[in-house]
């Protein structure tokens, strides 16, 4: 009885899901993997060591305990994508070929003073950073709830049009 309720439940979510999309819109999303496997790789947007780590238009989530230099390692990708490689040993070697890049970096956590003693690190870290291509956003100092901070986060990309985004942290763009 258990699985057949089970089953039962299942059957009736996908009733639901199928009631919410047309049957044939999941074949908008299907990739013809006759031909992808024959298009050319995509270049890297930034590397380490010779290697491709960060590719145009990807999402990716750096994640773990607290103190584990989560940001320092987003600062350091951040540097690596604004100055083209120069310095690469101060930013973890990671570096871009395709730079210097527009770097918009959000935070939504820290206070002002700790925004300024990071950017001063920065600054040692890479002192060849052009400041008119890395802008550091404190969403934290936005009054109101997660709607005025996207709003804000909107506005910042729809303007200066980073080639890279940063956000420390998006757990806190997700909650109100």
């Amino acid at each position: 009885n258990q699985i057949e309720g089970l089953v039962d439940g299942s059957i009736v979510r996908m009733k639901a899901l199928e009631a919410l999309f047309h049957d044939d819109l999941w074949q908008n999303y299907v990739l013809d993997i006759s031909t992808l496997v024959h298009e050319p790789d995509e270049v890297p947007l930034i590397f380490r060591k010779g290697q491709g780590f960060f590719y145009r238009g990807n999402l990716y989530l750096i994640s773990g305990y607290a103190g584990a230099m989560k940001s320092f390692l987003a600062l350091s990708i951040a540097a690596s994508a604004s100055n083209k490689g120069a310095n690469a040993d101060r930013t973890l070697n990671f570096y871009s070929t395709a730079g210097p890049l527009k770097v918009l970096m959000f935070d939504t956590e820290l206070a002002k003073n700790t925004i300024k003693k990071r950017i001063k690190a920065l600054m040692t870290m890479v002192p060849e950073i052009d400041l008119h291509l890395f802008k550091y956003v404190s969403l934290r100092m936005v009054p109101g709830d997660t709607d005025s901070k996207m709003k804000v986060f909107d506005d910042a990309c729809r303007q200066f049009k980073p080639d890279v985004i940063v956000i420390d942290s998006g757990r806190d763009l997700c909650v109100d």
